[in-house]
Order: structure tokens, then C-alpha cells, then sequence
């Protein structure tokens, strides 16, 4: 347990507490516990989560305990074909799993994808993910922000995630009339560095009769919202 903060009242909201008073409140390991009085004669502490949830969001925490997020009720938690996870391992179901870096070394933990199915008479939408992964042939900070030779003369730019400096990184490729975009972020931390990443795959509409329906903006919008709720709901547990 680590020192004192400002009360928040979003923790509070989320735990639904009516009539009663806070008077501290204290993170620990990414959780938020508010010490409150009850009327004038009981003091009742209460959990919640330190970072705000979505509504129809699921909890999730690596199995090391060294993370955690909060994922859209709608995605599929995708499942590696091997009995030893690599770089180039193969995640199932097939259609919504896109769980890989690119051109990169990193091992991806966890990956939950969005459902293809909704968008089946879109073909033209190939798929989307979000997954994180760790890079065991990065040693140190420096390492692991510069990022990796495979995407380029990709510089990167600073930003924060749940209180953790991360270098975002965004790579692209095309082949075929299939296109790929990349948001993945880097930070290091325990030793280890770090890639959170989204993943979507389109295909050109140009190569289906013009009658096809093609996957909208507003589509996209749809499917980056959710895959953006278990980004910034990330946090590091210890």
C-alpha cells in the first residue's frame, strides 16, 4: 500500500455509495480502497476500480498479476494455437484474431478480437484486435522505446498510459490490396518491455463489384472504440 491521494470521486460513483463521506482514499496495486463514514457510527472501507469502467466492460488480469485492463463485453478472447507461445504463433478463431506484432519479436500474453461476424457482408473488413505482448530481445528502456528496425523509420511520440510513459508507434503495410494499421506502444517495465497494441486489417473495396457494402468510417469508429476501452483502462499492477 503506498501513500495517500486526493479522494476521487470517480471511485466513489463506481461503488455505488449513497449517504455517506469520504475521508481518504488510497491506491494499491492499481485498485482504489475509499475509507468512508456510514451516517455517525460505523466506518465501512470499499474497493473499486482506480480507473473508470465502461459500461458492459470485463475485467481482466494477466495471469503474473503485472497487469490489468478492462475489455468491451463484445470481443473475443482469442486463444494461441501452440503449447509454447512465439512471436509467429498461430491465435484462434482465426477470422477475429489478429494478434501479432508486425515484423516484430514480441510474444503476445493476451488478445481479444473483435467479432468478424458482425461485419460479414462487409468483406472488406478483415478483422481487429487488441494484445499485449512483451519483446524478450529488448534488455533496457532505451531499447524497447526505440522500437523495432522491422517498422522503419518509424520515430514514434511520447504519451501516457494509466500513469506509465509509453512510446507510440503507428505502422502500416499493404500488400495485395490488403492493408494493415498498427497503433502498438512501448514501455518498459520489471525488466521488461512492454507492446500494447491495436491491430486492424481492411482489404481495397476496389476489388469487389460495386454493389459490395464496404466497411464505413463510422464502422471503424465502432470497432476502434471498443479495442480503445482495454487500451486506456490499462494498468501496471506492480
Amino acid at each position: 500500500m503506498v501513500g495517500e491521494v486526493e479522494p476521487k470521486e470517480s471511485c466513489v460513483s463506481n461503488c455505488a455509495l449513497k449517504g455517506v463521506r469520504v475521508t481518504r482514499v488510497m491506491d494499491w496495486w492499481g485498485w482504489a480502497i475509499a475509507v468512508v463514514i456510514v451516517g455517525a457510527t460505523g466506518v465501512l472501507v470499499a474497493a473499486c476500480d482506480a480507473a473508470p469502467r465502461a459500461s458492459g466492460s470485463v475485467p481482466f488480469t494477466s495471469a503474473d498479476g503485472a497487469f490489468g485492463f478492462h475489455y468491451a463485453a463484445e470481443l473475443v478472447k482469442c486463444e494461441a494455437q501452440d503449447a509454447k507461445v512465439t512471436s509467429e504463433s498461430v491465435w484462434a478463431p482465426a477470422e477475429a484474431c489478429r494478434c501479432n506484432d508486425p515484423g516484430g519479436a514480441a510474444v503476445t500474453a493476451v488478445c481479444f478480437g473483435y467479432p468478424k461476424d458482425k461485419y460479414k457482408d462487409k468483406p472488406t473488413f478483415n478483422g481487429a484486435s487488441f494484445f499485449v505482448a512483451t519483446d524478450p530481445s529488448v534488455k533496457d528502456a532505451a531499447g524497447c522505446t526505440a522500437g523495432s528496425s522491422n517498422w522503419g523509420e518509424i520515430k514514434g511520440e511520447n504519451t501516457t498510459i494509466g500513469g506509465g510513459t509509453f512510446r507510440h508507434f503507428r505502422v502500416s503495410d499493404a500488400a495485395m490490396s490488403h492493408y494493415s494499421n498498427s497503433d502498438i506502444y512501448r514501455g518498459f517495465r520489471g525488466s521488461k518491455c512492454y507492446e500494447l497494441v491495436i491491430q486492424e486489417m481492411t482489404t481495397n473495396p476496389d476489388v469487389y463489384d460495386a454493389g459490395t457494402q464496404k466497411f464505413s468510417k463510422e464502422d471503424e469508429a465502432e470497432v476502434k472504440g471498443k479495442l480503445m476501452q482495454a487500451l486506456q483502462s490499462f494498468r501496471f499492477l506492480r
